[in-house]
């Protein structure tokens, strides 16, 4: 997985990852993410992540 952004839907909040194997994005609940490890050197590509027609920003949430 290539982490890619931070979705917050309070009270959740989500990893959002690109899974070359799917070649689509995944998202993971981050509060059930329980050992996650860091890759030293490691790199990847930035995606645009098609956030805009399913999420509003959080400054317009009605919490």
């Amino acid at each position: 997985m290539k982490p890619q952004a931070m979705l917050i839907l309070p009270p959740l909040w989500y990893l959002v990852a690109w899974n070359p194997t799917r070649e689509d994005f995944r998202h993971f609940r981050m509060d059930r993410i329980t050992t996650p490890e860091t890759v030293a050197y490691s790199s990847f590509r930035r995606r645009n992540v098609p956030f805009e027609d399913d999420v509003c920003p959080y400054s317009e949430l009605q919490i």
